[in-house]
């Protein structure tokens, strides 16, 4: 997969979460945009479904023709006639040029899913009424900052969706801190954003990791006065980042974190549970734990949740990766897989041996010699990609199913 375009067939005016790699103007007034990608995006099942969200996004949010959405659907070459006029053939044109390349990460967080629930058109008053307090809200976006393009047209978002109108005097006064502030940008954007999923949610999620402490209020009962008085008391809600205790890193496990965690920036927590992860699946069903009559084996399932492209998951997997290496290098090279999207390729990842018999050599032949070693760790570097797994019933039940028969499988 080299692109991820969008066909402009509405004039949209307004910014996107990433500056366009290539524009091209497919007939009068009419554009083509591209997004090049700058890894690798497979064109297998779980690519194909990214790409779909991608656009299924560029289609809610900023008004690409939903007939362009389809992967198969071919765009207008520059340098070619558009003759759907045959009076008036328009050459197609390049009309902008970033040379801008993104990975699949950067576009897939530009472009998140749309929300497929069914949300009903609503006002602040069926919210907790603190959330759309425009105070609070003025609170928040102080904590925040202007300069941040991506967050910039969140925040606009969420205004929008929130506050409708009103939310366009809070905005505007918190942009113009910024010294990129543009008059005519502001008021293109605000015209051009629709409601798409972006609640005020996403502003004070913004604003906490800024350092913000949200209002808290509580109801008072006035003496001689109406029910319901608000008060105001500012309070941390932001909870100290939790330690694990140090009876975690014992035996080689922890002495391979600490003599990682100097010259890492992952998290030790991530080091040593990716050892773990990786160290039991290197060990294989050799070696177990015996309760009773039950054996507890090495295998684990493990997940990190971090900030992406900041959190370092990615390195403390390269770091632990690279000391498994020299354990057991076949083992790093060929049974370290990446991709999970269905029950069938895990199976076929660790299938048997297959014979068929040969009527005319008169005995069974070897159609398949099977993986001898069922060893087997998956790691996939977005969990979000096995979520969108289970939204496949049928492929979720299998792939779900193969996971238990392989973790309990004697072999």
């Amino acid at each position: 997969m080299q692109r991820e375009s969008k066909e402009d067939d509405h004039g949209h005016g307004g910014p996107f979460p990433l500056d366009p790699s290539l524009v091209v103007e497919s007939s009068p007034g009419h554009f083509h945009r591209y997004w090049v990608v700058a890894d690798h995006w497979p064109a297998d099942e779980q690519g194909r479904a990214d790409f779909a969200a991608v656009m299924e996004r560029m289609v809610a949010s900023y008004g690409c023709d939903h007939r362009a959405k389809d992967l198969s659907r071919v765009l207008r070459l520059p340098g070619f006639l558009h003759r759907k006029d045959p009076a008036r053939p328009h050459m197609v044109r390049i009309v902008a040029e970033a040379g801008r390349r993104y990975d699949r990460e950067e576009i897939l967080r530009a472009f998140p899913p749309v929300e497929r629930e069914t949300r009903q058109e609503h006002s602040c008053h069926e919210w907790d009424s603190s959330d759309c307090d425009e105070e609070r809200i003025a609170d928040a976006l102080r904590a925040l900052p202007a300069d941040d393009r991506d967050i910039w047209l969140q925040v606009g978002m969420a205004l929008k969706d929130s506050l409708g109108e009103r939310g366009r005097s809070l905005w505007d006064t918190w942009s113009a801190s910024s010294s990129k502030f543009n008059q005519k940008d502001q008021e293109r954007t605000w015209r051009s954003i629709r409601r798409n999923g972006i609640t005020v949610a996403t502003l004070f999620w913004h604003a906490q990791r800024n350092g913000w402490s949200p209002l808290h209020r509580e109801k008072t009962n006035a003496v001689n006065g109406p029910e319901g008085l608000w008060s105001s008391s500012v309070v941390s809600v932001v909870p100290a980042w939790p330690q694990i205790d140090e009876a975690a890193f014992q035996g080689l496990a922890g002495e391979a974190v600490k003599a990682i965690e100097p010259h890492s920036e992952a998290d030790p927590v991530a080091l040593l549970m990716q050892f773990l992860t990786l160290a039991g699946n290197l060990i294989g069903r050799t070696a177990y734990y015996r309760v009773e009559d039950d054996r507890h084996h090495a295998n684990l399932f493990a997940v990190l949740v971090g900030e992406s492209s900041k959190a370092r998951k990615g390195t403390s997997m390269g770091r632990v990766r690279s000391v498994a290496k020299i354990a057991d290098q076949g083992w790093s090279d060929d049974r370290l897989k990446g991709g999970l999207s269905s029950g069938e390729g895990l199976i076929n990842e660790v299938r048997d041996e297959r014979r068929e018999w040969d009527r005319k050599a008169g005995r069974e032949e070897i159609v398949d010699p099977g993986v001898a070693d069922k060893r087997l760790m998956i790691v996939e570097a977005e969990f979000a990609s096995a979520l969108a797994v289970m939204e496949r019933a049928i492929r979720c039940r299998r792939l779900f199913g193969a996971l238990g028969m392989a973790t309990s499988c004697p072999r």
